[in-house]
């Protein structure tokens, strides 16, 4: 793996805790998975599943 490829994989690592970290805040705030995926265009299913992710938390 050269070192751009490494970059590349990094960055999008982070963009990904980035995202569950919004998604996750917005859950916790109220907001539904499908007010979530309409409003900041994740995927409903993204959502969906850091939402199961939550859920499995608190039990």
């Amino acid at each position: 793996m050269t070192l751009k490829e490494m970059m590349k994989d990094e960055y999008e690592q982070g963009k990904e805790a980035r995202d569950v970290e919004k998604i996750t805040d917005m859950l916790v705030r109220g907001k539904s998975p499908e007010e979530i995926s309409d409003f900041c265009g994740y995927p409903l299913d993204q959502v969906k599943s850091v939402q199961e992710k939550l859920l499995h938390k608190v039990n």
